[in-house]
């Protein structure tokens, strides 16, 4: 029961950040129909002697909940493809997520029809997303044949400057300090996916800072992000020892750290000699980490 619990919550959590798609509805009713078996055994055994009687009547009424719901999934108005793609015009007519970051290519390339005529209503009305950049999107997903096409380079540079913008936008992320300089080249694959959710839904906040947490030449940075629903955690953004580029670190916020937030928020930062070396045998290097 717990373990379906975890999973409808991560499924809710996906959805919430990235809205629905035909995986996900799928996922949600799979692991809904686990958990409705997982409760249903549970009263079982809650009944003692009467344990099969309960779940046999458990297991019929599960039976014919699972066949409507497969039958409402392949109608019209329950068709994953269909509620999918109204999902994601939401999104962006909401203005939940940035219409530059905003993946049409999922519409064109995963949506079949469904995603072809949401992308004809795009065209005519984007909701509060900026029709500037709405037009451009488009423009640029006609040309490309294949979703691999519309995933290369200028979708990357696109990204890029969609992060930077973010970045430097006060009332989606806060700097500390306020003045803090951030690199032209600070980025991920997937940092776009991260800062684009900042201030926009779920009351997502953001605090980026910097600090020296290595012997490279250079600061690191430390992006930390709470919601609504969701508990703070940090990314720890350093610059590769080889090539150009950035490496990431995700990095979890214990329980007990409950003034964590507020102490980040005035800059309460400082970087700490750890207890012990790491252990190198041979070639191989064992970071040694002192336990709780």
């Amino acid at each position: 029961t717990l373990l379906c619990g975890f999973a409808l919550y991560a499924v809710a959590l996906r959805i919430g950040q990235y809205g629905l798609t035909p995986d996900r509805i799928w996922i949600g009713v799979t692991a809904g129909v686990l958990m409705l078996h997982a409760l249903a055994y549970l009263l079982s055994l809650i009944a003692r002697e009467r344990w099969m009687a309960v779940s046999r009547q458990a297991n019929i009424g599960i039976a014919v909940l699972v066949a409507l719901t497969a039958i409402a999934l392949q109608t019209p108005w329950g068709d994953p493809y269909r509620v999918s793609a109204e999902s994601q015009y939401q999104r962006l007519a909401s203005g939940a997520v940035d219409p530059a970051l905003f993946d049409y290519g999922f519409l064109k390339f995963n949506l079949g029809d469904h995603g072809e005529a949401i992308l004809e209503r795009i065209a005519e009305d984007a909701g509060v997303a900026d029709e500037a950049v709405v037009a451009e999107q488009l423009a640029a997903l006609a040309t490309a044949e294949t979703r691999w096409q519309w995933r290369q380079p200028g979708r990357q540079q696109v990204r890029r400057q969609s992060v930077r913008e973010t970045l430097s936008d006060p009332e989606r992320v806060t700097l500390i300090p306020a003045d803090l300089e951030i690199p032209e080249d600070l980025h991920t694959d997937w940092l776009h996916g991260v800062v684009g959710q900042c201030g926009r839904q779920d009351g997502q906040e953001c605090m980026l800072t910097a600090i020296d947490l290595t012997e490279s030449e250079g600061l690191e940075y430390v992006l930390a992000l709470r919601g609504e629903h969701m508990a703070p955690i940090m990314h720890l953004f350093e610059r590769r020892l080889e090539g150009d580029g950035w490496a990431s670190t995700f990095i979890p916020v214990s329980a007990e750290a409950i003034t964590f937030w507020s102490d980040f928020a005035v800059g309460r930062i400082d970087a700490v000699t750890p207890a012990h070396r790491d252990l190198k045998v041979g070639d191989q290097v064992i970071p040694l980490r002192r336990q709780p």
